[in-house]
């Protein structure tokens, strides 16, 4: 891994996905300055591999398993393990989740809020679209 790539990611106040995805899109800009729009000259991001995902493989947890898990913790957080792993929800999506969400009878969970912590700060997002 180059210097550079080493110096960025170690400053990084978010996870290494979350800054390759950043660094491809700022080098995408740059590239519609350079081609497209000709204000610059060259791209300046040419940092070697800064933009490459490197996440490792999650654990796939069996079934009795998961229900072990969701049986050990106190019962107001069941439906957040289940859903976790089973609905494969990110824990934005659960933490945003409320009762009016959930319709048993379709099934359904619709998710029309998540919640963000940013610098200590939690953010609520509202008027997600169902996909």
């Amino acid at each position: 891994m180059p210097t550079e790539r080493k110096q960025l990611l170690a400053k990084r106040p978010f996870g290494p996905v979350t800054v390759a995805k950043a660094y491809r899109l700022l080098h995408a800009i740059f590239m519609t300055a350079v081609d497209e729009d000709r204000m610059i000259r060259r791209n300046p991001c040419r940092i070697e591999g800064a933009g490459k995902e490197e996440s490792g493989e999650r654990e796939i947890f069996p079934p009795p398993v998961v229900f072990a898990i969701a049986k050990a913790v106190p019962v107001r957080y069941r439906a957040g393990v289940l859903l976790a792993t089973l609905a494969d929800l990110r824990w934005g999506e659960l933490t945003g989740l409320h009762r009016e969400n959930i319709d048993l009878d379709a099934c359904e969970i619709r998710i029309v809020e998540t919640v963000a912590e940013l610098d200590k700060v939690v953010e609520r997002a509202k008027g997600i679209e169902p996909s």
